[in-house]
């Protein structure tokens, strides 16, 4: 194998580990948001239901 060739391996593995690592830096960031969204609408949610029993 070539010294380019070697290199422009390197250079592919290395950015796949880059994107990978975004990757999961952005789901992280996504299941964070639909929790704390899950968490907000719960109680509203809860609340109206109750609301609309009583009566």
């Amino acid at each position: 194998m070539s010294k380019q060739d070697d290199q422009a391996m390197h250079y592919r593995r290395r950015h796949h580990q880059v994107r990978f690592i975004e990757q999961e830096l952005e789901l992280k960031t996504n299941t964070e948001l639909t929790r704390a969204i899950h968490v907000m609408t719960t109680e509203p949610h809860r609340r109206l239901i109750e609301d609309g029993a009583e009566q």
